[in-house]
C-alpha cells in the first residue's frame, strides 16, 4: 500500500479506536499514529522512492503541528518529557535509534515490518514518550494488515524467511485507491464529528 493510505487509515483507526476527547489527549494520538503508520516503510530509500518522501513529509508536518500544540497547551507528552528520568529517555531512544537503523538497512518487509521490529520499537517509545504508544501501536499494527492483504509477502514472523501475504491486492492497484479514498473520508468524518467538541475545549480570547 502507499504511503498516502497506510496514513489516512492509521491516524482515523487511532482517532475512532482511542476517541480523545480534550486537545491534550488528541496531540500524541496524531503523532504515534502518523509515525507508526509510515514506520515500516523506513526500508524504501529516499532516492528511490517518491512515495516514502511524500509519506514522511505528511507525517513529519502532523507531527511537528500536533507536537507544539501539546507544548503549549502543557499536554501529556510536555509533563511526560519534564516529569521522567534522563536515564529513560535516552534508554528509549537509543532502543528506537538502534532498532531504526537495522530496519532501514533490511530488505523491503523485511525486519522492519515484523513483530520483533514492532515490540523493540513499543518498548523504546514506552521509555521515551509513553503518551504516543498506543497511537503507534493502532498506526503501526494497521501498516502491517494493509501490506498482507497485498502480494509481496511481509515477514511477520522475521528472522523467519517465509512471509505472509494474502494476494488480494496490489500496492498500485485500484483497490489501493479505494482504501486510501475511504481511509481519508473516514479521516474527515472523524475530524468533523470531533470538531465541535474540540473547538470548544480551545481557550477563549480576551
Amino acid at each position: 500500500m502507499l504511503s498516502k493510505t497506510h496514513i489516512a487509515i492509521g491516524v482515523a483507526s487511532s482517532l475512532t479506536i482511542m476517541a480523545p476527547e480534550t486537545i491534550q489527549e488528541l496531540c500524541p494520538i496524531v503523532i504515534g499514529a502518523s509515525v507508526g503508520s509510515i514506520l515500516c516503510d523506513i526500508d524504501c530509500k529516499i532516492g528511490v522512492s517518491k512515495d516514502a518522501v511524500l509519506g514522511r513529509t505528511i507525517a513529519t508536518i502532523l507531527s511537528v503541528a500536533a507536537l507544539y500544540i501539546d507544548i503549549v497547551a502543557h499536554g501529556s507528552m510536555f509533563e511526560y518529557f519534564m516529569q521522567t528520568h534522563i536515564i529513560s529517555l535516552v534508554l528509549g531512544l537509543l532502543i528506537i535509534l538502534i532498532t531504526g537503523y537495522f530496519a532501514r538497512e533490511s530488505e523491503h518487509r523485511g525486519f522492519s515490518h515484523s513483530l520483533m521490529a514492532f515490540g523493540l520499537y513499543g518498548i523504546g517509545i514506552f521509555l521515551f514518550s509513553k503518551p504516543v504508544l498506543l497511537g503507534f501501536i493502532i498506526g503501526f499494527a494497521s501498516h502491517l494488515m494493509l501490506d498482507v492483504l497485498t502480494y509481496r509477502p511481509v515477514q511477520l514472523f522475521y528472522p523467519r524467511e517465509k512471509g505472509v501475504s494474502l494476494k488480494i491486492c496490489k500496492s498500485k492497484s485500484p483497490l489501493n485507491t479505494v482504501i486510501m479514498i475511504f481511509g481519508y473520508i473516514w479521516l474527515i468524518a472523524v475530524c468533523v464529528l470531533y470538531y465541535q467538541h474540540f473547538l470548544v475545549l480551545l481557550p477563549k480570547r480576551g
